[in-house]
């Protein structure tokens, strides 16, 4: 059977007629209600694998970057009952951050995940204060010396000494 020609031309036409407000390299473009009119716009960057919002030059290694007087970001379930994930996924032997800065020193704080031992490390001022490794909680060090024991293991057995009138001391 040959098709019926609904007499629709199927020929393109040039558009014409749309201006788009703030043309640059590296702009986000959106569209009024009608799309007679695009826009640049100003505060959302596209650059090689970066995407900024607020900033034309987004930080060294940031693939999103958002820069604001009140910075934010937020994960919503939408108010359902479900939960909500943030993950880091890294290669095998690699480290998970999470910085904590300000103007003087963008790393000053950190939560750091190292894959190569296992253990995550809490650091302020640039130095790890605490770890949580395979021998529980460990602060002033690593090893197993440092890691914090709940005593629920063993037992205890203490010995009074004393003497009538003296000085009383138990030892164990």
């Amino acid at each position: 059977k040959k098709k019926k020609n609904n007499g629709a031309d199927p020929s393109f036409e040039t558009i014409s007629g749309t201006t788009i407000n703030n043309n640059d390299d590296n702009k986000v473009i959106t569209a009024t209600g009608t799309a007679n009119t695009l826009h640049g716009e100003p505060y959302v960057h596209v650059n090689s694998t970066s995407l900024s919002i607020g900033t034309q030059s987004p930080a060294y290694l940031a693939n999103l970057h958002i820069r604001s007087s009140y910075a934010s970001f937020r994960i919503d379930s939408d108010g359902a009952n479900q939960d909500t994930h943030v993950k880091m996924r890294t290669g095998t032997g690699k480290n998970n951050y999470i910085y904590f800065g300000d103007a003087a020193d963008d790393d000053v704080g950190q939560i750091a995940y190292d894959h190569n031992g296992d253990h995550m490390k809490f650091i302020t001022g640039t130095t790890e204060r605490m770890r949580l490794n395979q021998h529980g909680l460990c602060l002033g060090g690593t090893g197993a010396a440092n890691g914090l024991d709940d005593y629920e293991e063993g037992t205890f057995t203490p010995d009074w000494n004393g003497a009538s009138g003296g000085v009383s001391s138990i030892t164990y």
